[in-house]
C-alpha cells in the first residue's frame, strides 16, 4: 500500500499508470484496489492458515495424533477489482 501511495502521488494521468500487484488482504490494499492504485491482490488466506497451525498444534501437542511431519497446501487468491466484494465478504464472514 505503500508503493500505492507513493504512485499515486507521481502519476499525473491515467496513461503513466504502472501496473501494481500488492500482496495481503489487508484494509489498505483493499482500499488501494477500489481506488484503482493497485491492479491485484495476491491472497494468502493467513487467517485460514493461523487458523489451521493452531488446529495441528493441538492435535500435536494435546491429543498426540499426528504424524512426525505434515505437509499442508494453501490456496492462493487472486484479487482484482471484479471479484473484490466477495472475497472481503466470505473472508469477514468465516474468520471474524
Amino acid at each position: 500500500h505503500y508503493a500505492a501511495a507513493y504512485l499515486a502521488k507521481k502519476q499525473k494521468s491515467a496513461a503513466e499508470h504502472i501496473p501494481l500487484i500488492g500482496y495481503d488482504l489487508i484494509e489498505e490494499n483493499v482500499d488501494g484496489l477500489r481506488k484503482g492504485l493497485i491492479d491485484y491482490i495476491i491472497s494468502t488466506r493467513s487467517e485460514e492458515q493461523g487458523a489451521l497451525a493452531i488446529q495441528i498444534l493441538f492435535k500435536k501437542v494435546v491429543l498426540r495424533q499426528l504424524e512426525e511431519r505434515v505437509d499442508i497446501t494453501m490456496p492462493l487468491d487472486i484479487v482484482c477489482k471484479y471479484n473484490v466484494d466477495s472475497i472481503v465478504n466470505f473472508k469477514f464472514t468465516h474468520f471474524s
